[in-house]
Protein backbone atom coordinates (compact mmCIF):
# COMPACT_ATOMS: atom_id res chain seq x y z
CA UNK A 1 0.00 0.00 0.00
CA UNK A 2 1.32 3.41 -0.99
CA UNK A 3 -0.17 5.55 1.79
CA UNK A 4 -0.69 5.00 5.51
CA UNK A 5 -2.97 2.04 6.14
CA UNK A 6 -3.94 3.42 9.55
CA UNK A 7 -4.93 6.79 8.05
CA UNK A 8 -7.00 5.06 5.38
CA UNK A 9 -8.87 2.81 7.82
CA UNK A 10 -9.55 5.79 10.09
CA UNK A 11 -10.90 7.75 7.11
CA UNK A 12 -13.17 4.92 5.97
CA UNK A 13 -14.43 4.39 9.51
CA UNK A 14 -15.28 8.08 9.80
CA UNK A 15 -17.13 7.97 6.45
CA UNK A 16 -19.30 5.05 7.54
CA UNK A 17 -19.89 6.68 10.91
CA UNK A 18 -21.23 9.76 9.11
CA UNK A 19 -23.59 7.59 7.07
CA UNK A 20 -24.66 5.38 9.96
CA UNK A 21 -28.23 6.68 9.76
CA UNK A 22 -28.31 6.87 5.96
CA UNK A 23 -29.54 3.36 5.21
CA UNK A 24 -29.83 4.08 1.49
CA UNK A 25 -26.15 5.05 1.11
CA UNK A 26 -25.00 2.09 3.19
CA UNK A 27 -27.14 -0.27 1.14
CA UNK A 28 -25.61 1.17 -2.03
CA UNK A 29 -22.10 0.41 -0.73
CA UNK A 30 -23.09 -3.10 0.37
CA UNK A 31 -24.71 -3.89 -3.00
CA UNK A 32 -21.67 -2.55 -4.82
CA UNK A 33 -19.19 -4.56 -2.73
CA UNK A 34 -21.20 -7.79 -2.87
CA UNK A 35 -22.70 -7.76 -6.38
CA UNK A 36 -20.05 -5.88 -8.35
CA UNK A 37 -16.92 -6.82 -6.39
CA UNK A 38 -17.94 -10.31 -5.27
CA UNK A 39 -16.98 -9.90 -1.60
CA UNK A 40 -18.71 -12.07 1.06
CA UNK A 41 -21.94 -10.43 2.17
CA UNK A 42 -21.47 -11.07 5.91
CA UNK A 43 -17.97 -9.56 5.88
CA UNK A 44 -19.19 -6.50 3.98
CA UNK A 45 -22.29 -5.91 6.10
CA UNK A 46 -20.39 -6.27 9.39
CA UNK A 47 -17.69 -3.85 8.21
CA UNK A 48 -20.05 -1.24 6.77
CA UNK A 49 -22.04 -1.23 10.01
CA UNK A 50 -18.70 -1.02 11.91
CA UNK A 51 -19.36 -4.18 13.86
CA UNK A 52 -16.15 -5.50 12.34
CA UNK A 53 -12.99 -3.39 12.54
CA UNK A 54 -11.88 -1.72 9.30
CA UNK A 55 -8.24 -2.53 10.21
CA UNK A 56 -8.98 -6.21 9.70
CA UNK A 57 -9.96 -5.87 6.03
CA UNK A 58 -7.60 -6.97 3.28
CA UNK A 59 -5.91 -4.29 1.15
CA UNK A 60 -8.10 -5.36 -1.76
CA UNK A 61 -11.28 -4.80 0.24
CA UNK A 62 -10.01 -1.43 1.48
CA UNK A 63 -9.37 -0.40 -2.13
CA UNK A 64 -12.96 -1.11 -3.15
CA UNK A 65 -14.39 0.47 0.00
CA UNK A 66 -12.42 3.62 -0.80
CA UNK A 67 -13.58 3.55 -4.40
CA UNK A 68 -17.18 3.25 -3.23
CA UNK A 69 -16.96 6.39 -1.05
CA UNK A 70 -14.27 8.56 -2.66
CA UNK A 71 -12.45 7.26 -5.74
CA UNK A 72 -10.42 10.48 -6.00
CA UNK A 73 -8.33 9.39 -3.02
CA UNK A 74 -7.20 6.10 -4.58
CA UNK A 75 -3.86 7.54 -5.88
CA UNK A 76 -3.12 8.76 -2.33
CA UNK A 77 -3.20 5.26 -0.84
CA UNK A 78 -2.59 2.82 -3.70
CA UNK A 79 0.10 2.59 -6.37
CA UNK A 80 -0.77 2.28 -10.06
CA UNK A 81 0.37 -1.34 -9.92
CA UNK A 82 -1.98 -2.14 -7.04
CA UNK A 83 -4.89 -0.32 -8.67
CA UNK A 84 -4.35 -2.22 -11.90
CA UNK A 85 -4.23 -5.55 -10.06
CA UNK A 86 -7.46 -4.89 -8.13
CA UNK A 87 -9.25 -3.53 -11.22
CA UNK A 88 -8.31 -6.43 -13.51
CA UNK A 89 -8.81 -9.28 -11.04
CA UNK A 90 -11.75 -10.06 -8.79
CA UNK A 91 -12.03 -11.48 -5.32
CA UNK A 92 -12.42 -15.23 -5.64
CA UNK A 93 -14.73 -16.87 -3.19
CA UNK A 94 -13.56 -20.24 -1.99
CA UNK A 95 -15.53 -23.19 -3.27
CA UNK A 96 -16.48 -25.08 -0.15
CA UNK A 97 -18.26 -28.38 0.06
CA UNK A 98 -19.34 -30.41 3.03
CA UNK A 99 -18.57 -32.71 4.75
CA UNK A 100 -15.80 -31.42 6.98
CA UNK A 101 -13.60 -34.28 8.22
CA UNK A 102 -11.26 -33.76 11.16
CA UNK A 103 -9.04 -36.34 12.87
CA UNK A 104 -9.89 -35.78 16.53
CA UNK A 105 -9.85 -37.34 19.98
CA UNK A 106 -13.20 -37.39 21.76
CA UNK A 107 -12.97 -35.81 25.23
CA UNK A 108 -16.65 -35.87 26.22
CA UNK A 109 -18.88 -38.19 24.25
CA UNK A 110 -20.98 -36.32 21.72
CA UNK A 111 -19.95 -32.92 23.12
CA UNK A 112 -16.21 -32.17 22.99
CA UNK A 113 -13.25 -33.12 20.76
CA UNK A 114 -9.62 -32.05 20.37
CA UNK A 115 -7.43 -32.13 17.26
CA UNK A 116 -5.37 -30.05 14.84
CA UNK A 117 -6.03 -27.42 12.18
CA UNK A 118 -3.84 -25.18 10.02
CA UNK A 119 -4.31 -21.50 9.23
CA UNK A 120 -5.11 -22.32 5.60
CA UNK A 121 -7.80 -24.79 6.65
CA UNK A 122 -9.25 -22.21 9.05
CA UNK A 123 -9.25 -19.56 6.32
CA UNK A 124 -11.23 -21.89 4.04
CA UNK A 125 -13.92 -21.94 6.71
CA UNK A 126 -13.68 -18.16 7.05
CA UNK A 127 -13.96 -17.58 3.31
CA UNK A 128 -16.96 -19.89 3.19
CA UNK A 129 -18.51 -17.59 5.82
CA UNK A 130 -18.77 -20.40 8.37
CA UNK A 131 -16.73 -18.77 11.16
CA UNK A 132 -19.11 -16.71 13.26
CA UNK A 133 -18.73 -14.31 16.20
CA UNK A 134 -21.86 -15.00 18.26
CA UNK A 135 -22.52 -11.86 20.29
CA UNK A 136 -25.03 -13.71 22.47
CA UNK A 137 -22.33 -15.97 23.87
CA UNK A 138 -19.15 -13.97 23.37
CA UNK A 139 -17.78 -11.15 25.46
CA UNK A 140 -19.83 -7.95 25.52
CA UNK A 141 -19.57 -5.76 22.42
CA UNK A 142 -17.94 -2.35 22.83
CA UNK A 143 -20.41 0.56 22.74
CA UNK A 144 -19.13 3.41 20.58
CA UNK A 145 -20.94 6.70 21.22
CA UNK A 146 -21.03 9.59 18.77
CA UNK A 147 -22.84 12.86 19.45
CA UNK A 148 -25.52 11.89 16.90
CA UNK A 149 -25.62 8.10 17.16
CA UNK A 150 -24.09 4.99 18.70
CA UNK A 151 -23.08 1.55 17.48
CA UNK A 152 -21.67 -1.67 18.89
CA UNK A 153 -18.38 -3.15 17.80
CA UNK A 154 -16.51 -6.37 18.54
CA UNK A 155 -14.09 -5.49 21.32
CA UNK A 156 -10.46 -6.13 20.41
CA UNK A 157 -7.20 -5.56 22.25
CA UNK A 158 -5.05 -4.22 19.40
CA UNK A 159 -1.84 -4.62 21.40
CA UNK A 160 -2.62 -8.31 21.91
CA UNK A 161 -3.34 -8.80 18.19
CA UNK A 162 -0.08 -7.05 17.29
CA UNK A 163 1.93 -9.15 19.75
CA UNK A 164 0.43 -12.38 18.39
CA UNK A 165 1.04 -11.21 14.82
CA UNK A 166 4.72 -10.51 15.54
CA UNK A 167 5.09 -13.93 17.15
CA UNK A 168 3.67 -15.57 14.02
CA UNK A 169 5.90 -13.51 11.72
CA UNK A 170 9.02 -14.42 13.72
CA UNK A 171 7.98 -18.09 13.90
CA UNK A 172 7.97 -17.84 17.70
CA UNK A 173 4.29 -18.54 18.31
CA UNK A 174 3.65 -21.72 20.26
CA UNK A 175 0.41 -23.17 18.83
CA UNK A 176 -2.52 -23.07 21.22
CA UNK A 177 -6.23 -23.63 20.98
CA UNK A 178 -8.94 -22.26 18.72
CA UNK A 179 -12.38 -23.32 19.99
CA UNK A 180 -15.28 -23.74 17.55
CA UNK A 181 -18.85 -24.51 18.59
CA UNK A 182 -21.08 -26.62 16.33
CA UNK A 183 -24.76 -25.63 16.52
CA UNK A 184 -26.89 -28.24 18.23
CA UNK A 185 -29.04 -28.64 15.10
CA UNK A 186 -26.02 -29.33 12.84
CA UNK A 187 -25.64 -32.68 11.11
CA UNK A 188 -22.49 -34.33 12.44
CA UNK A 189 -21.14 -37.58 13.88
CA UNK A 190 -17.97 -38.98 15.41
CA UNK A 191 -16.67 -42.32 14.19
CA UNK A 192 -13.30 -44.11 14.12
CA UNK A 193 -11.35 -41.08 15.32
CA UNK A 194 -12.97 -38.69 12.86
CA UNK A 195 -15.41 -35.87 13.51
CA UNK A 196 -17.54 -35.57 10.37
CA UNK A 197 -19.71 -32.47 9.94
CA UNK A 198 -22.12 -33.08 7.07
CA UNK A 199 -23.92 -29.76 7.35
CA UNK A 200 -23.79 -26.64 9.55
CA UNK A 201 -24.80 -23.07 8.83
CA UNK A 202 -22.05 -21.67 11.07
CA UNK A 203 -19.25 -22.48 13.52
CA UNK A 204 -19.19 -20.05 16.44
CA UNK A 205 -15.69 -19.10 17.61
CA UNK A 206 -15.81 -19.36 21.41
CA UNK A 207 -12.15 -18.91 22.28
CA UNK A 208 -9.14 -17.62 20.34
CA UNK A 209 -10.69 -14.65 18.55
CA UNK A 210 -7.58 -12.45 18.87
CA UNK A 211 -5.47 -15.28 17.47
CA UNK A 212 -8.00 -15.73 14.68
CA UNK A 213 -7.82 -12.02 13.76
CA UNK A 214 -4.02 -12.07 13.75
CA UNK A 215 -3.99 -15.13 11.48
CA UNK A 216 -6.64 -13.62 9.19
CA UNK A 217 -4.69 -10.40 8.78
CA UNK A 218 -1.49 -12.25 7.94
CA UNK A 219 -3.34 -14.51 5.50
CA UNK A 220 -4.92 -11.46 3.85
CA UNK A 221 -1.42 -10.12 3.19
CA UNK A 222 0.02 -13.45 2.05
CA UNK A 223 -2.20 -16.37 1.07
CA UNK A 224 0.79 -18.71 1.48
CA UNK A 225 0.95 -18.01 5.20
CA UNK A 226 0.28 -21.16 7.23
CA UNK A 227 0.73 -22.34 10.80
CA UNK A 228 -0.43 -25.36 12.80
CA UNK A 229 -2.89 -24.76 15.64
CA UNK A 230 -4.71 -26.85 18.22
CA UNK A 231 -8.41 -27.19 17.50
CA UNK A 232 -11.10 -27.77 20.09
CA UNK A 233 -14.57 -28.48 18.72
CA UNK A 234 -17.58 -28.49 21.02
CA UNK A 235 -21.33 -28.79 20.68
CA UNK A 236 -22.65 -26.52 23.42
CA UNK A 237 -25.97 -24.83 24.00
CA UNK A 238 -25.82 -21.05 24.36
CA UNK A 239 -26.00 -21.41 28.15
CA UNK A 240 -23.10 -23.88 28.24
CA UNK A 241 -21.12 -21.72 25.79
CA UNK A 242 -21.52 -18.71 28.09
CA UNK A 243 -20.40 -20.79 31.07
CA UNK A 244 -17.38 -22.03 29.08
CA UNK A 245 -16.33 -18.48 28.20
CA UNK A 246 -16.80 -17.39 31.82
CA UNK A 247 -14.70 -20.36 32.96
CA UNK A 248 -11.91 -19.49 30.51
CA UNK A 249 -11.94 -15.93 31.80
CA UNK A 250 -11.32 -17.14 35.38
CA UNK A 251 -7.77 -18.21 34.60
CA UNK A 252 -5.41 -16.90 37.28
CA UNK A 253 -3.67 -13.87 35.81
CA UNK A 254 0.02 -13.43 36.61
CA UNK A 255 1.40 -10.01 37.37
CA UNK A 256 2.51 -8.44 34.09
CA UNK A 257 6.10 -8.39 35.37
CA UNK A 258 5.99 -12.12 36.17
CA UNK A 259 4.42 -12.88 32.82
CA UNK A 260 7.07 -10.90 30.96
CA UNK A 261 9.81 -12.73 32.86
CA UNK A 262 8.77 -15.89 30.98
CA UNK A 263 9.16 -14.31 27.54
CA UNK A 264 12.35 -15.84 26.17
CA UNK A 265 12.37 -13.45 23.21
CA UNK A 266 12.82 -10.45 25.53
CA UNK A 267 16.36 -8.94 25.34
CA UNK A 268 16.21 -8.27 29.10
CA UNK A 269 15.49 -11.93 29.83
CA UNK A 270 18.29 -12.99 27.51
CA UNK A 271 20.64 -10.77 29.51
CA UNK A 272 19.41 -12.41 32.73
CA UNK A 273 19.87 -15.91 31.29
CA UNK A 274 23.48 -15.05 30.42
CA UNK A 275 24.18 -13.53 33.87
CA UNK A 276 22.72 -16.62 35.54
CA UNK A 277 25.34 -18.76 33.78
CA UNK A 278 28.26 -16.62 34.97
CA UNK A 279 30.62 -17.75 37.75
CA UNK A 280 29.59 -16.65 41.24
CA UNK A 281 26.51 -14.89 39.85
CA UNK A 282 24.94 -18.18 38.80
CA UNK A 283 21.17 -18.10 39.44
CA UNK A 284 21.24 -14.99 41.65
CA UNK A 285 18.30 -13.65 39.58
CA UNK A 286 15.31 -15.98 39.76
CA UNK A 287 11.56 -16.19 39.68
CA UNK A 288 11.42 -18.05 43.00
CA UNK A 289 14.70 -18.81 44.78
CA UNK A 290 17.14 -16.15 43.49
CA UNK A 291 18.25 -13.20 45.59
CA UNK A 292 16.87 -10.83 42.94
CA UNK A 293 13.28 -11.05 41.67
CA UNK A 294 13.49 -11.89 37.96
CA UNK A 295 10.29 -10.12 36.94
CA UNK A 296 11.44 -6.88 38.54
CA UNK A 297 15.00 -7.22 37.24
CA UNK A 298 13.75 -7.89 33.70
CA UNK A 299 11.52 -4.81 33.84
CA UNK A 300 14.39 -2.65 35.14
CA UNK A 301 16.90 -3.90 32.54
CA UNK A 302 14.40 -3.29 29.78
CA UNK A 303 13.74 0.29 30.94
CA UNK A 304 17.36 1.19 31.68
CA UNK A 305 19.10 -0.37 28.66
CA UNK A 306 16.58 -1.10 25.90
CA UNK A 307 13.86 1.53 26.36
CA UNK A 308 14.83 3.71 23.38
CA UNK A 309 15.97 0.94 21.04
CA UNK A 310 13.50 -0.66 18.64
CA UNK A 311 15.86 -3.24 17.15
CA UNK A 312 18.10 -5.08 19.61
CA UNK A 313 20.92 -7.26 18.28
CA UNK A 314 23.11 -9.89 19.92
CA UNK A 315 26.03 -7.48 20.35
CA UNK A 316 23.88 -5.07 22.38
CA UNK A 317 22.61 -7.89 24.60
CA UNK A 318 26.17 -9.06 25.25
CA UNK A 319 27.29 -5.49 26.05
CA UNK A 320 24.55 -5.09 28.67
CA UNK A 321 25.36 -8.50 30.12
CA UNK A 322 29.06 -7.55 30.44
CA UNK A 323 28.21 -4.21 32.03
CA UNK A 324 25.84 -5.69 34.60
CA UNK A 325 28.10 -8.66 35.33
CA UNK A 326 30.98 -6.30 36.08
CA UNK A 327 28.89 -4.07 38.37
CA UNK A 328 27.33 -7.03 40.19
CA UNK A 329 30.80 -8.47 40.80
CA UNK A 330 31.79 -5.07 42.24
CA UNK A 331 28.94 -5.45 44.74
CA UNK A 332 30.02 -9.04 45.51
CA UNK A 333 33.64 -8.02 46.11
CA UNK A 334 32.46 -5.27 48.47
CA UNK A 335 30.07 -7.53 50.39
CA UNK A 336 30.55 -11.30 49.99
CA UNK A 337 27.03 -11.92 51.36
CA UNK A 338 25.22 -9.47 49.07
CA UNK A 339 23.45 -12.27 47.16
CA UNK A 340 22.79 -14.50 50.14
CA UNK A 341 19.53 -12.83 51.10
CA UNK A 342 16.49 -11.72 49.09
CA UNK A 343 16.67 -8.13 47.83
CA UNK A 344 13.74 -5.89 48.72
CA UNK A 345 11.78 -4.00 46.09
CA UNK A 346 13.19 -0.53 46.87
CA UNK A 347 16.79 -1.79 47.12
CA UNK A 348 16.45 -3.61 43.77
CA UNK A 349 15.08 -0.55 41.94
CA UNK A 350 17.84 1.70 43.27
CA UNK A 351 20.60 -0.91 42.79
CA UNK A 352 19.83 -1.54 39.11
CA UNK A 353 19.35 2.16 38.42
CA UNK A 354 22.72 3.06 39.95
CA UNK A 355 24.45 0.09 38.31
CA UNK A 356 23.22 1.50 35.00
CA UNK A 357 24.39 5.02 35.89
CA UNK A 358 27.96 5.53 34.63
CA UNK A 359 28.42 8.51 36.98
CA UNK A 360 28.39 6.23 40.03
CA UNK A 361 32.00 5.16 40.77
CA UNK A 362 32.69 1.45 41.31
CA UNK A 363 34.42 2.10 44.62
CA UNK A 364 31.32 3.58 46.26
CA UNK A 365 28.62 1.70 44.30
CA UNK A 366 27.31 -0.44 47.17
CA UNK A 367 27.75 2.38 49.69
CA UNK A 368 25.71 4.75 47.50
CA UNK A 369 22.99 2.14 46.84
CA UNK A 370 22.55 1.55 50.59
CA UNK A 371 22.71 5.29 51.36
CA UNK A 372 20.12 6.18 48.72
CA UNK A 373 17.82 3.30 49.77
CA UNK A 374 17.83 4.57 53.35
CA UNK A 375 17.25 8.16 52.20
CA UNK A 376 14.31 7.36 49.92
CA UNK A 377 12.65 4.80 52.20
CA UNK A 378 12.78 7.11 55.21
CA UNK A 379 11.28 10.04 53.33
CA UNK A 380 7.62 9.47 52.29
CA UNK A 381 7.93 12.08 49.53
CA UNK A 382 10.92 10.24 48.04
CA UNK A 383 9.59 6.73 48.66
CA UNK A 384 6.50 7.32 46.54
CA UNK A 385 8.85 8.10 43.62
CA UNK A 386 9.95 4.44 43.59
CA UNK A 387 6.52 3.24 42.52
CA UNK A 388 4.70 0.32 44.07
CA UNK A 389 5.77 -3.30 44.25
CA UNK A 390 3.91 -5.31 41.61
CA UNK A 391 3.39 -2.36 39.26
CA UNK A 392 5.50 -1.98 36.10
CA UNK A 393 8.65 0.13 36.31
CA UNK A 394 8.38 3.34 34.29
CA UNK A 395 11.01 5.58 32.75
CA UNK A 396 9.89 8.28 35.18
CA UNK A 397 10.93 6.10 38.15
CA UNK A 398 14.42 5.59 36.71
CA UNK A 399 14.76 9.31 36.00
CA UNK A 400 13.69 10.27 39.53
CA UNK A 401 16.10 7.83 41.18
CA UNK A 402 18.99 9.22 39.14
CA UNK A 403 17.92 12.78 39.98
CA UNK A 404 17.85 12.02 43.73
CA UNK A 405 21.33 10.49 43.38
CA UNK A 406 22.69 13.61 41.65
CA UNK A 407 21.11 16.01 44.17
CA UNK A 408 21.68 14.18 47.47
CA UNK A 409 24.18 11.31 47.17
CA UNK A 410 26.76 12.37 44.57
CA UNK A 411 27.23 15.73 46.30
CA UNK A 412 27.94 14.09 49.64
CA UNK A 413 31.39 15.00 50.88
Amino acid sequence: MKGSRETLTNYLTSQFEKNMRNKKDLKHVIDYMVNDCNFPVIEVVDTVHLRRHMEDCSDRMLYWFLKSVNSNLIPTYFSNKEAKEYETTTYKRTDFKFPIRWDMVEIVEGVQWIGRITVKELMKLRNAQLINYNERTQRTLKRVVNKDFEYYQISLNRSAVEAITNSFINDQYIPNTITLNIPEDADFRYSDGKLIISQADRLDILDGYHRYIAMSNLYNQDSNFDYPMELRVVCFSEETAKQFIWQEDQKTKMRKMDSESLNQNSPANQVINLINQTGLLRNVIGRNEGAIDQGLASNLIDRIYFNTTKVVNRRMIMAVKEDLTFRMNVLLNTDHDIFEKRWGYEFTVIAFTLMGNNNVPDGVLLHDIIKQTELMCNNPEFKIMLGKKGNPITTKIITRVNKIYDEYIAKEV
